[in-house]
């Protein structure tokens, strides 16, 4: 994946990931908009990925790994693993996000319920993803990293 800024949307509901307004801690999903609190910059760290807030300049994590354990936003930036998933009855291209070499993938909770404030979570579970579509994710280029002088 090319580094830049993205928003990521959800294949099952079409909602975005997005920082709940709450504690600007917790990923969630809501309704797509320009909001920043759903802008992600993803950068390279060693043979992944870090997913930074826009909003807070804190990197996604997770809060353990196991089933259901939620994906919240630290201080310390974790690499993610992102496979390419090709949806050809959609003539589209999702991703998984996942934590690398373990079946751990992003997952939204309730089946991909579209119902704002929606929990992102880890999911371990190995099945088909284009099956299950509340764990891809559509990323949305928005723009290049700026460069730092």
């Amino acid at each position: 994946m090319q580094p830049g800024i993205y928003k990521f949307i959800n294949r099952q509901s079409g909602t975005a990931m997005d920082l709940a307004k709450n504690d600007y801690m917790s990923v969630v999903c809501s309704p797509p908009c320009d909001d920043s609190g759903q802008k992600w910059e993803i950068a390279p760290l060693g043979a992944g990925y870090t997913i930074r807030s826009m909003k807070t300049g804190a990197y996604l994590s997770a809060k353990g790994l196991h089933r259901s354990a939620a994906i919240f936003a630290g201080n310390f930036p974790v690499a993610w693993q992102f496979k390419t998933v090709k949806v050809d009855h959609e003539n589209a291209e999702m991703i998984e996000i996942r934590w690398p070499h373990t079946q751990h993938t992003f997952d939204l909770a309730g089946y991909g319920s579209s119902a704002p404030g929606t929990k992102v979570q880890l999911m371990d579970t190995q099945i088909s993803p284009v099956e299950y579509r509340c764990r891809l994710w559509k990323p949305v280029f928005i723009q290049n990293i700026p460069l730092v002088k």
